[in-house]
């Protein structure tokens, strides 16, 4: 978990100059974005790096910084999405399931809500904590989401879909190291 950040950062990079972002052709991307996102990438490399060297911190000491930052940004980036994701509550499907089944009730069995209605959860995890929701509605504002907590559960009931939630971050986290456990623990076979 701890490597996640430098892979989501460079892999910024990657996908922004390979001109392809999960199928979508940033050839059309507004010159505008584009300055934000290399803007804020020199703003980050600035304030992290850049920005100490001068001031005089040796370049050991920001490497150092600098790296131990980032585990503790992929730790960090991991358990939000992660618990959410790999958990012993959610469910797991095919690729005939993808294929064959409802796009949202998919979303819905795949995700794992914690904290619902919380504001500080859902303001420490930037919405993720509502994960199925912001699956089903990505372009929504974070502080939107614990309010359609309700309508969540109202509209899952009436579909007779199963709404995934646990009560606490904790409760969750809890699930998630259980399905870790389980992998770790499963007879992947034997060589010879």
């Amino acid at each position: 978990y701890c490597v996640r950040h430098l892979k989501w950062m460079f892999q910024d990079f990657t996908d922004f100059l390979g001109r392809d972002v999960h199928g979508f052709d940033v050839r059309s991307v507004r010159a505008l974005d584009t300055a934000l996102f290399f803007g804020m990438k020199a703003l980050y490399a600035g304030s992290s790096v850049v920005w100490p060297l001068a001031a005089g911190v040796s370049p050991g000491r920001v490497v150092a910084t600098w790296m131990l930052h980032s585990a503790f940004m992929g730790l960090n980036l991991a358990y939000v999405f992660q618990v959410s994701h790999i958990s012993d509550r959610v469910e797991y499907h095919s690729a005939e399931d993808i294929r064959t089944s409802e796009w949202a009730e998919l979303q819905v069995a795949a995700s794992l809500d914690y904290a619902p209605g919380d504001r500080l959860v859902n303001a420490l995890t930037g919405g993720l904590s509502h994960q199925s929701i912001h699956h089903l509605f990505p372009s929504l504002s974070h502080t939107v989401l614990p309010r359609l907590v309700p309508v969540m559960e109202a509209t899952c009931k009436e579909f007779g879909v199963t709404y995934r939630t646990e009560p606490s971050y904790r409760a969750a986290l809890v699930h998630h190291f259980n399905q870790l456990a389980k992998g770790g623990n499963a007879d992947w076979g034997r060589l010879g």
